[in-house]
C-alpha cells in the first residue's frame, strides 16, 4: 500500500518534487477538486495523520512500560495503588 501512495505521489509531482516535501500526499490530496463538488479532501488526510498519530503514540508508550517493567523484572507494569494516593 505505501508503494501504491509512493508511485501515485511520484506520478502527480515527480521526484524532484516528491523529495523535497514532508508529506506529498497530504500535498496531493490538496489539489484535488472535481467539479466544485468534491473537494477540501486535505481535512480528510490530516484528520487521519492526528488519529494514527494518537494510536502510535499510545502503542510506543504501552510497549515501554512493558519493556520497563520486564527489563526491572516488576510483576506488573503498571503503577501501584500507593504511589497514586495523595
Amino acid at each position: 500500500m505505501l508503494a501504491i501512495l509512493v508511485a501515485v505521489d511520484i506520478m502527480i509531482f515527480g521526484i524532484p518534487l516528491v523529495s523535497s516535501l514532508y508529506f506529498p500526499s497530504y500535498t496531493a490530496a490538496e489539489i484535488i477538486d472535481i467539479v466544485g463538488f468534491i473537494s477540501r479532501i486535505e481535512v480528510l488526510v490530516s484528520g487521519n495523520y492526528i488519529i494514527f498519530g494518537v494510536v502510535k503514540i499510545s502503542v510506543c508508550l504501552f510497549v515501554s512500560c512493558k519493556g520497563v517493567a520486564k527489563l526491572f523484572k516488576f510483576k506488573n507494569y503498571k503503577v501501584p495503588r500507593l504511589l497514586l494516593r495523595q
